[in-house]
């Protein structure tokens, strides 16, 4: 049965509950693809059991996820409620400082129409909007957004920048009744309003301006999907980290109520931003919002396991700082651990502290060890972030690494009480490290 008629009958079936979520969870759970180099299996996450990995003692952890990007979160079916979410603006109250020395041209340059100078072009986006209205299907639509990016494009730079930053100030828009979806690159592969395509346009033409131009859509615009296109247009610029500008705008996205509770396709594709900055601070308020809403469960899951994978090293000690905020979400926790890369001392120290800890159940330690090391990964065209692959040789070295770890653990009396489910997870290594070194992948030395 295709993906898309799984899907209706998920919407048929659950009628009640708002139709964009579910059908980018349903997705996220119906498109995974799963493999390992020394095995392959067929399982899936359930939404309770996130953990994107098989439960059986053979235990693969390499799992691949793709998705079917064609988020209808954003799409006309969402109805009044999705599109008053839409327009919610972020309070006032919560206004942010902009860097005092950003680029050239200040926000209130935009806000100035005057400012801007005109030319012939201007009346390329009336032709566009004309066109789109007679559009009868999204080819026709599709079709008229390539005419308007060629002839941009045919444009210097600058003044390519001036036209559509002047077509933004007017506040004109046409609804296009497509998904938010990324493409390569983080460009958009399908744009839901003509705004958010000519925002996404600008980004590829005048880097400088669309970062800039961002600081006014923060301002002034109440659309989500502005504002996730402006995110990633300011944070190529940005130093990830290290602006404290930017770490308020993307806590005012994820945390606005309004915007949880409808969660456009741009909104959902902007927790990338969270990734991307590091922002390890707001990691309380995600796991806040998968509590009290379980359809967003799977998809802020895998945003936590996202930044985990993004930096290891980092994330690891950051997370181990959350540990009794982790109580909450066992299994959650228990995938976390199991990506740790035993190589490396602190986080070798921070997975014997877990398995020793009396508060974390027998039952979480076994789905641990189960898991443990995790490769499994959610692939996927991304706003800002790069999807991270590890080669199939360092793998290997984590594999041998790891057994290795087991070895010792099963050999230290602290770790009686789980000697069981050690000799599990001993078992299944030795199997993948022998086959890696028929491979050539390791030595014997890596042993």
């Amino acid at each position: 049965m295709a993906i898309t008629q799984i899907v209706e009958k998920i919407r048929q079936s659950c009628k009640a509950l708002k139709v964009g979520v579910i059908v980018f969870a349903a997705v996220l759970l119906l498109s995974g693809i799963i493999w390992h180099y020394a095995g392959r299996t067929d399982k899936k996450p359930t939404q309770e059991s996130f953990v994107p990995a098989t439960e059986t003692e053979e235990g693969t952890r390499d799992t691949l996820f793709t998705r079917d990007t064609q988020l209808e979160t954003s799409s006309s079916e969402g109805g009044d409620s999705m599109e008053s979410a839409r327009h919610v603006k972020p309070e006032q109250s919560q206004a942010i400082e902009k860097p005092q020395e950003l680029r050239s041209r200040q926000t209130s340059d935009y806000s100035d129409r005057s400012a801007l100078q005109t030319d012939e072009h201007q009346d390329l986006f009336d032709d566009i909007i004309e066109k789109l209205h007679a559009a009868e299907n999204r080819e026709d639509i599709q079709s008229i957004l390539s005419e308007m990016e060629a002839e941009l494009l045919s444009l210097p730079a600058e003044q390519a920048a001036s036209v559509i930053t002047e077509f933004l100030n007017t506040d004109d828009d046409v609804d296009l009744g497509m998904p938010f979806r990324v493409g390569t690159d983080g460009r958009l592969g399908a744009q839901p309003t003509l705004r958010v395509a000519v925002l996404d346009l600008l980004g590829q033409i005048a880097p400088d301006v669309a970062m800039n131009y961002s600081m006014y859509i923060f301002e002034s615009s109440s659309n989500p999907d502005e504002w996730a296109v402006a995110i990633r247009n300011y944070g190529r610029l940005a130093q990830p980290g290290n602006d404290p500008y930017f770490d308020s705008v993307i806590r005012q996205m994820v945390t606005l109520e309004e915007w949880q509770k409808e969660p456009t396709g741009g909104y959902l594709e902007a927790l990338d931003a969270v990734v991307f900055n590091k922002q390890y601070d707001l990691v309380p308020d995600l796991i806040e919002l998968r509590n009290k809403d379980s359809q967003m469960a799977l998809v802020l899951d895998m945003v936590v396991d996202a930044m985990v994978q993004y930096d290891r090293s980092e994330a690891f000690i950051e997370f181990n700082e959350m540990m009794p905020l982790m109580d909450e979400v066992p299994r959650l926790r228990a995938n976390l651990m199991a990506r740790a890369d035993v190589r490396d001392s602190n986080q070798k120290q921070i997975v014997e502290e877990y398995l020793l800890d009396p508060g974390v159940d027998i039952e979480e330690k076994s789905f641990f060890l189960r898991l443990f090391p995790n490769f499994s990964r959610f692939a996927s065209e991304r706003l800002l972030t790069e999807d991270k692959k590890l080669p199939i040789q360092e793998k290997a070295l984590i594999d041998a690494a790891t057994f290795q770890a087991i070895i010792e653990w099963e050999d230290d009396n602290r770790f009686k009480d789980i000697v069981t489910h050690l000799n599990r997870t001993q078992n299944r290594l030795a199997k993948y490290v022998s086959s890696a070194k028929r491979g050539g992948l390791i030595s014997y030395e890596d042993r």
